[in-house]
């Protein structure tokens, strides 16, 4: 036996979200698929600020699906699987600045803050003056299984850098990250070694300052991170002996 839910949409957080599915068996296994599609999805009406390490604005947009089995609490998440595709535009983290905070934590150049800020272009400083953080464009693909989302692709392009990483989030809303990569544009990290040629030991071939920050284990709530300071020491260190 067969149950069939055609395609139907419903508005929701000032955007629209289309469902379908079906579900087999439905007397005795229970089998079911959902896909669902997002669009325009603003995030600021969606995610409670008080479990945000930040606050957010933006667009959500994508679609996932989940499968899974029974709808018992113990069968349901032990047969639940599910895939994303999802995408966030026109984001912005407010009153938080992260190339700002992150460069302010490479403690290994004395006054860094100061000498970069002094030495830059004055469009330049309009980067480190804003309180926000603008992000035109999150990635983020997904696998749920085994009642743990595992991150398979998390890419944030901001105006100034680029963060990818991977990592996984648990029914504990445990969050686990590995080792993010932190690379600044091309543009941007040339002005940057102008005015503090130490970072040009961080460069990678694409003339990008690029540095790993730490991984974090934790309450997505409390989620931290910074700069990898042993690497960013030992890579100087290194290139300073050649």
């Amino acid at each position: 036996q067969e149950v069939v839910i055609d395609e139907f949409s419903l508005l929701f957080a000032s955007g629209k979200v289309l469902l379908d599915g079906k579900m087999e068996d439905y007397t005795n296994n229970r089998k079911f698929l959902v896909n669902v599609s997002l669009e325009d999805i603003l995030l600021q009406d969606i995610l409670p600020a008080e479990q945000l390490p930040v606050e957010i604005e933006g667009k959500l947009a994508g679609k996932f699906s989940l499968y899974g089995l029974g709808f018992a609490d113990v069968e349901f998440k032990k047969s639940l699987y599910g895939e994303t595709n999802l995408e966030i535009t026109e984001a912005k983290l407010k009153n938080f600045n992260i190339l700002k905070i992150l460069l302010d934590k490479v403690t290994i150049l004395p006054n860094l803050s100061d000498n970069l800020y002094n030495n830059l272009p004055q469009e330049y400083k309009k980067i480190f003056d804003s309180k926000d953080t603008s992000v035109p464009s999150v990635e983020l693909k997904t696998i749920l299984r085994d009642g743990e989302l595992n991150i398979l692709n998390f890419k944030l392009d901001a105006d100034s850098f680029v963060v990818t990483s991977k990592g996984t989030f648990d029914l504990e809303r445990i969050l686990k990250v590995d080792q993010p990569h932190f690379f600044i544009k091309t543009d941007l990290s040339q002005r940057i070694i102008s005015a503090i040629p130490e970072f040009a030991y961080l460069q990678n071939t694409d003339n990008q300052i690029h540095f790993p920050l730490v991984p974090y284990k934790g309450l997505v709530q409390n989620f931290k991170t910074y700069p990898d300071i042993a690497y960013i020491g030992e890579r100087v260190a290194k290139d300073i002996v050649k």
